[in-house]
């Protein structure tokens, strides 16, 4: 198979959907493409194998790494990155493979170092790439700073890999800085009224999808439309209304897109009772308190209707919170009109 940075990310959301766990296979994943530049390493290799090192966790935590060895090889993927991950579980569920490339001994030291980075983060929230070797190394010695990362891992793939652990703790923060700069570019997550407003703009036909992976939505008066773009491949999408630009919060022109193309599925029949709300006066009559204006709309509605609709809007907002969706690009001033 070929190391596709794209497809790696689409097996990983299909089989992690916990917030934590996508976060800690970045994490790796971006350290271990660090190590490959240090190692003049094939950096999709190692960067993959660090996203997809836990990838059966959440599914089977008393068999991993089990089963995903069994998946990586039906799905093509190298013995080197087979040993790795299975190698990183040594003394994990009666695993007891250790590390024999460079490839497996990194992924070792990282792991469980990347937890004591996260922990530290909770505690102190600074970006990593202004943390402190010092302050790591301090909470990596306590072993009551938190107490179920295996610190003996850690050590252990320090030890194989060949570097110090004061090496390999500035060597994880230059690494992590270059996270900092990603989860800068992450979209915050919109409150779900905006779904009852994207159901509507595509029920009404206001979607018109210029491409697969761009549309312009227009506005509830339809006197201006809002562009919207999506790398589907990295999961990035851009659009220029105002809770996008003004708030960095996906507004309700990108989720219409997500639904009209296809990436989240809703029903016609269950969109259909709330074609056509003027949700910009609604919002205006009741002064931008948008979950009054959305109660009153749903209050108005049969309550069969209302029960689908708020059960759609519920799924829309996880289905959006799953995604994980980043910025396409610097934000886009908004159109002008009405």
């Amino acid at each position: 198979m070929i190391l596709n940075k794209g497809q790696a990310t689409a097996l990983l959301r299909e089989h992690v959907t916990d917030t934590y766990q996508r976060l800690h296979a970045q994490m790796v994943a971006t350290a271990m493409e660090g190590y490959a530049g240090i190692y003049n390493e094939d950096k999709d290799l190692w960067y993959v194998t660090g996203l997809l090192h836990d990838i059966d966790f959440q599914e089977y935590p008393d068999q991993h790494p089990g089963p995903s060895l069994g998946w990586f090889a039906d799905w093509g993927y190298s013995d080197d990155l087979i040993h790795a991950v299975e190698a990183h579980a040594y003394g994990y569920n009666g695993f007891d493979t250790l590390p024999e490339t460079k490839l497996a001994s990194a992924l070792m030291a990282i792991d469980e170092l990347c937890g004591i980075f996260y922990a530290y983060q909770k505690l102190n929230p600074i970006p990593y790439g202004e943390m402190k070797a010092k302050s790591i190394k301090k909470r990596l010695n306590e072993s009551k700073f938190a107490p179920k990362i295996e610190r003996e891992s850690i050590y252990r793939g320090v030890e194989h890999l060949g570097v110090t652990l004061d090496e390999h703790i500035d060597n994880m923060i230059t690494f992590l800085a270059r996270l900092d700069q990603i989860m800068e570019k992450k979209w915050q997550l919109p409150p779900i009224e905006k779904a009852y407003e994207a159901m509507t703009a595509v029920v009404s036909d206001r979607v018109e999808l210029v491409s697969p992976t761009e549309a312009k939505v227009w506005s509830s008066t339809r006197s201006k439309y809002y562009e919207v773009s999506y790398d589907t491949e990295n999961h990035l999408i851009m659009s220029n209304d105002n809770s996008a630009y003004w708030k960095v919060e996906l507004g309700y022109p990108a989720i219409a897109y997500l639904i009209a193309a296809g990436h989240i599925s809703v029903e016609t029949k269950v969109m259909k009772p709330i074609a056509n709300v003027p949700w910009k006066k609604i919002n205006k009559q009741y002064k931008n308190s948008y979950t009054i204006a959305t109660a009153k709309v749903l209050d108005d509605l049969d309550p069969a209707e209302r029960e689908f609709l708020i059960e759609a809007a519920e799924m829309v907002t996880a289905k959006v919170k799953e995604l994980d969706l980043g910025l396409l690009g610097k934000r886009k001033f908004p159109p002008k009109g009405n």
